[in-house]
């Protein structure tokens, strides 16, 4: 999205792609002809794909939302005469 916070979705695109685990696709200048022709490319290669999982699931944090909910356990104030 280019218009997150200082685009940095395309920064993370950019880093997914670099690790084997995506393809950015940039929406400025993105076509239909495009976009086709990278969902066809992933379609017509299984080893692609299954090599594309394994590198994201490399970089995967199993524990994220645990400790993000762990995070705020911590630092959110405790609502007051409720439960």
């Amino acid at each position: 999205l280019p218009t997150s916070a200082e685009d940095h979705q395309s920064f993370n695109a950019r880093a997914l792609e670099a690790a084997g685990a995506s393809m950015h696709l940039p929406q400025r200048g993105l076509t239909p002809e495009r976009l086709w022709e990278a969902v066809l490319s992933l379609a017509t290669s299984p080893e692609r794909r299954r090599e594309m999982g394994a590198n994201a699931e490399a970089r995967a944090d199993r524990n994220a939302a645990n400790r993000i909910a762990a995070a705020m356990d911590v630092l959110l104030p405790r609502p007051q005469g409720g439960a």
